[in-house]
């Protein structure tokens, strides 16, 4: 595998509105003015998160650009487009419904660092 970057990215400060000190590279989504973790496929992702703060402290969400990711599926190559599990690490999109936060840069495995190329958008069918 290739080792996992973060490059160029757009960051965000955001509230935290739930206790994110173990959600450093997840998916995260919006909650009033607060992010907190995405936990379907079909959430309005906002971004990456980059730290790890403290409910109700400063989170910094990356929004565009390469970040690292937590994988949650098994052997993804690259290129495949990425959406949240219930735990908002990163799973293969395949559902027309669901959103997607972007392209896996290489190969990798759950449970691993990946490389995320963000590009938030609603699926459609051609995408599943």
């Amino acid at each position: 595998m290739t080792r996992a970057i973060s490059s160029g990215l757009t960051v965000i400060s955001f509230k935290a509105g739930e206790a994110l000190t173990s959600d450093q590279y997840k998916i995260m989504k919006m909650s009033g003015e607060s992010v907190i973790k995405s936990t379907a496929a079909t959430d309005n992702h906002v971004g990456i998160l980059q730290d790890a703060p403290a409910n109700g402290a400063a989170a910094s969400v990356a929004i565009a650009g390469v970040s690292k990711i937590i994988m949650g599926e098994s052997s993804l190559s690259t290129g495949a487009i990425l959406t949240a599990t219930t735990s908002a690490t990163a799973e293969q999109l395949d559902a027309a419904s669901e959103v997607s936060i972007g392209t896996l840069r290489q190969t990798a495995d759950s449970t691993e660092t990946g490389s995320c190329v963000i590009n938030i958008y609603q699926s459609d069918a051609s995408d599943a």
